[in-house]
């Protein structure tokens, strides 16, 4: 009888030490999941790159030789867009202004006007063109997308 309680003690004792352990191990990783995440959530575009300047660059065109594109991303969240439309030798030109909306992670920006919507991805000294879905733009042209800051 001394056998089997002593025995039942040694297990209970035991079960209550791995118990304790995985519980313990478990909150840690909790915890660390939720720095993490709130790393994430602190450092984004909008206020880790000094993202208001000039960007150009030359956007493919379906029926002229591309769209010359500045964009002028200004601090108080405004900003301009103008286009040189390069057709048979002659330049058409197309200006946008309006509200910068920054998405919620902080990384793309939705540039509204009168006139259109357009989103980009702000990165280091440039802006990736997205397309309606948000996504970047694959495939031969992609690096046409991307527009780079002047300084």
């Amino acid at each position: 009888m001394k056998r089997i309680n002593l025995k039942l003690i040694v297990f209970t004792i035991l079960l209550s030490v791995l118990v304790t352990f995985c519980t313990s191990k478990k909150n840690e990783e909790n915890s660390s999941f939720t720095l993490e995440q709130e790393f994430i959530n602190e450092h984004n575009s909008e206020n880790s790159l000094d993202w208001h300047g000039v960007y150009e660059g030359l956007l493919p065109c379906a029926d002229c030789e591309g769209i010359k594109t500045l964009i002028t991303l200004n601090e108080d969240n405004t900003f301009t867009i103008l286009e040189i439309y390069l057709k048979q030798q002659k330049e058409y030109i197309s200006e946008h202004s309006g509200m910068i909306e920054w998405d919620k992670t902080g990384s793309i920006i939705n540039l509204k006007s009168e006139e259109e919507k357009r989103m980009y991805f702000v990165g280091e000294n440039q802006l990736f063109h997205l397309d309606v879905n948000g996504e970047k733009i694959k495939g031969a042209l992609e690096d046409m997308y991307i527009l780079k800051k002047v300084d």
